[in-house]
């Protein structure tokens, strides 16, 4: 897809596990047939700077992306790149601004690898824009009440969508205990998560 037909850049950080991006793969399938132009880097948690050089370099390379084409950017990452997605909404960030935030099942209480702070933070943390989070209500790994809590601190800056659906659910996959991979899935509370993940990132209304 060519920069100048897209109607915005999404840039998609997949979670913990090291070079994990083609789990993204049916949400930035999803997003380009809308008419986004998807980044979606790999990253390594387990490297010595926790992935923070390749997620910054993904978003300067999105940023100029954007401006090339003439258009804005959404950053959205799930699990723990939804962490590091809501560092660039916080109030005070020396990070990049963009456009648009999008946390899908992004653990508020773990520390951000872009700048070793957990969202939630302390009681003074706020936000500067508004952000979406889309989080499952069966999601066993980070628990929504975590969610919750975090847009009843923000209330006038956060938008929330619960779904019927889990962890890997929110990005239209299964998790794959095998294999220790999240794959496409056409089931029904997939189905309904990507939906969700998809409207909170272009701003469209789920159906």
């Amino acid at each position: 897809m060519g920069e100048t037909a897209s109607l915005g850049v999404v840039l998609l950080w997949h979670g913990r596990g090291p070079n994990e991006a083609a789990s993204l793969a049916t949400l930035a399938t999803a997003l380009e047939h809308r008419g986004f132009l998807t980044i979606a880097p790999n990253w390594d948690s387990t490297s010595a700077d926790c992935g923070r050089t390749t997620l910054m370099a993904s978003l300067e390379q999105a940023l100029a992306t954007a401006t090339r084409a003439n258009t804005g950017l959404t950053v959205a990452g799930w699990s723990m790149g939804g962490t590091a997605a809501l560092s660039l909404a916080r109030t005070g960030s020396t990070l990049p601004t963009v456009e648009r935030v999008v946390g899908l099942a992004a653990d508020v209480h773990k520390p951000s690898v872009l700048d070793g702070r957990a969202p939630i933070g302390e009681a003074t943390d706020a936000l500067m824009m508004r952000v979406h989070l889309v989080h499952g209500r069966q999601d066993t790994v980070v628990p929504v009440e975590l969610t919750e809590r975090f847009a009843a601190r923000n209330p006038d800056m956060c938008e929330m969508t619960l779904v019927d659906s889990d962890h890997a659910g929110v990005i239209g996959t299964a998790y794959d205990e095998r294999a220790g991979l999240c794959r496409p899935s056409s089931e029904p509370s997939a189905q309904a998560g990507l939906r969700a993940a998809v409207a909170a990132i272009t701003g469209e209304t789920a159906r």
